[in-house]
């Protein structure tokens, strides 16, 4: 055989390796609800919690991270040691590996405008509810008198939570 038919040959079999790659190995499917992150970010100090859509974020260091429990039923339960978040929702099983190899940046509640044209499978988690418990209620003080005195700044009587 010619150097030029080995040539040839070993680009026909790159091309059909590249063009059967996708049905060996398929791009995950796009998560909504959860950033993976990369480049610099690839394992991030932190993780940031978009509680109601863009309003109120709250963001913990991995650092502080003692515990994670994971039940599929029921959601995930991270355990800080300052405070508990609760994640509720379906197919998690991806965000809980990300979460154990310290990888997510943000998770966000699902959103159904963000899924325009994306199909959900079961590989995309959809996470309904997500709540922050400080063990020290202090902090849920100070956070209320800021919120209080940042409204009473605008001139609103009430926030809007």
């Amino acid at each position: 055989m010619t150097l030029s038919k080995r040539v040839n040959r070993v680009i026909s079999l790159l091309s059909n390796a590249l063009r059967n790659k996708q049905q060996i190995c398929p791009e995950p499917a796009p998560q909504p609800c959860f950033k993976i992150g990369s480049g610099e970010q690839k394992y991030p100090y932190s993780i940031c919690f978009y509680l109601d859509g863009e309003e109120t974020i709250k963001s913990i260091g991995y650092a502080h991270l003692m515990h994670m429990h994971y039940n599929r039923q029921a959601g995930i339960i991270l355990f800080y040691i300052d405070s508990t978040v609760t994640i509720y929702g379906k197919n998690l099983d991806q965000l809980h590996e990300c979460l154990a190899q310290r990888e997510i940046t943000s998770i966000s509640v699902f959103d159904n405008n963000s899924l325009q044209g994306v199909g959900l499978d079961k590989e995309v988690a959809i996470v309904t509810e997500i709540n922050v418990a400080y063990k020290d209620k202090d902090i849920e003080q100070e956070i209320e008198e800021a919120l209080e005195h940042a409204y009473s700044k605008k001139g609103n009587s009430t926030p809007q939570r």
